[in-house]
């Protein structure tokens, strides 16, 4: 099959960047993950056999790439959770998988009476280059506070960072309490790490608050972080190997107190990988998932019993996607060539294997119907009428949400890193921000889902939305004079 550039980009373009657009939060990021995905089509001249060939590669290297650039650790304001349509990050939801308060026959909605007024004034900036701008206290527990940002700053894992110079060589760390800005302890390693006849110079910075950890990446992109699940002492250290024509990373345990990068994969057979775009461990860093070529092949490594094995050869069969729920549990599914999608669930440990469903479509807005995708314990899925249900594929559980409809129209669905909260979004993309018009939190432990109406978003430039830390959403607007607004949401106490 021969097209020109042109012909794929004119087919398939828009829909690939509002499939990006839709995981990443973000129209900037999205546009970036366009462009990777055609130098990629451009640099490999794959022959397809038709066009629904060409369409399924497009899709995967898509959904691949958007992985990629929500697990890493240098995006200006990361989203540590899932997005419609797809897996996204594996959120490990070990801690809740035994609590019987998740066991619910019906979660409770309620709409909040009273609209959140997004503020219009953000003030002079003389108050200096964090400010308090108030919270706003509204019915059903929900609290929003504003912070003013002037200079560069970053906002992940519920802890900020103020580069102190253009150059950003040099950081401090914050807190946000509910008494303003709180300043952290921060800590500077250096360190020289081996892998593939290539010395990678590591250059980081790093604070903790409460159970959070913060991680700042200096120097050059050879190299990068992930953070471990309950971890604040150690973090994946991920090396990059880009010839141009052959990329490839490798990850080892970085302790952050010594400097020790410890090769976790040793003598598993994972060394020897080619083209891993990936890497994914288990919360007890007992096994790990490597994404090869794209998502094309998937490996499976036990680093117990020092294997690496296909993931099909694993699992008996076709695998298109995979990810890690609870100890030995993962979820996987299969995509037939009508995008519909079956899903089980396998305990590892002794190789039983239940179905959760199967010959369902992924949710999209133009067909109101079909299952999102939050990777890991939980899924979603929206009927005909819109009516959501929550599915635990770890009980086999269907739980309804009473009078709550799947938002109409562009909408996103974002799981928090300890996996007992929801975020549903409905967002209004005609102007130049993201457009956010309407917060609806599912808090799985509460049994309750509140949803948040907002006015005079539409004078902001919204650009991410991401969940703080594991209670608060924030929706970050970008200025005019290097100005920013952070916005913090949080749903019931």
């Amino acid at each position: 099959m021969e097209e020109t550039f042109e012909q794929v980009y004119a087919d398939w373009g828009e829909m690939l960047y509002r499939l990006a657009a839709l995981y990443l939060g973000s129209a900037n990021e999205a546009e970036d993950v366009l462009q990777d995905v055609f130098v990629k089509l451009l640099s490999q001249k794959r022959d397809f056999r038709d066009r629904e060939h060409q369409k399924r590669w497009l899709i995967r290297v898509t959904v691949n790439l958007c992985k990629d650039y929500l697990r890493s650790a240098r995006r200006r304001a990361p989203l540590l959770l899932a997005a419609v349509l797809t897996a996204l990050l594996a959120v490990l939801a070990t801690a809740v998988s035994a609590d019987e308060s998740f066991r619910r026959e019906v979660f409770q909605f309620f709409r909040i009476s009273t609209a959140e007024q997004v503020p219009q004034d953000l003030g002079s900036g003389e108050e200096g280059d964090g400010a308090w701008l108030g919270t706003s206290e509204l019915e059903g527990g929900v609290t929003v506070q504003y912070l003013r940002l002037t200079g560069r700053w970053d906002d992940e894992n519920g802890i900020l960072c103020h580069w102190l110079d253009e150059a950003r060589t040099e950081a401090d760390f914050y807190a946000v309490t509910d008494q303003g800005l709180q300043s952290l302890e921060s800590h500077h390693l250096t360190t020289t790490v081996f892998w593939s006849g290539t010395d990678y110079a590591v250059d980081l910075q790093w604070a903790v608050f409460e159970d959070a950890l913060r991680v700042q990446a200096f120097g050059n992109q050879n190299w990068d972080i992930s953070y471990l699940e309950g971890r604040t002492g150690a973090v994946l250290l991920r090396l990059f190997r880009d010839s141009g024509e052959d990329y490839s990373e490798y990850a080892m345990l970085l302790d952050l107190s010594t400097g020790e990068a410890r090769d976790i994969f040793a003598g598993t057979g994972a060394e020897d990988l080619v083209n891993v775009a990936a890497i994914t461990l288990s919360s007890d860093l007992r096994r790990a998932i490597f994404s090869c070529d794209y998502g094309e092949q998937l490996y499976l490594c036990d680093l117990e019993e020092k294997t690496t094995k296909p993931v099909e050869e694993v699992l008996g069969g076709q695998v298109d996607g995979i990810w890690f729920i609870a100890g030995d549990l993962v979820g996987w599914y299969v995509m037939d060539e009508n995008y519909r999608y079956t899903c089980s669930v396998t305990d590892l440990a002794d190789g039983t294997t239940t179905l959760r469903f199967a010959d369902q479509p992924a949710y999209q807005r133009e067909q109101d119907r079909g299952v999102v995708f939050l990777e890991g314990r939980y899924m979603l899925e929206v009927r005909e009428d819109r009516r959501t249900s929550l599915l635990d594929l770890l009980t086999g559980a269907e739980t309804p949400v009473q009078d709550f409809a799947y938002p109409e129209g562009d909408s996103r669905t974002r799981i928090n890193g300890a996996g007992d909260k929801i975020l549903f979004l409905v967002v209004e993309m005609d102007g130049e921000g993201l457009g956010i018009s309407e917060l609806t939190v599912l808090d799985l432990e509460r049994g309750t889902a509140a949803a948040l109406s907002r006015e005079g978003y539409d004078v902001r430039h919204e650009t991410t939305v991401s969940w703080f830390d594991d209670d608060r959403v924030v929706i970050r607007s970008e200025e005019a004079d290097g100005v920013c607004l952070l916005s913090l949401y949080r749903f019931g106490e």
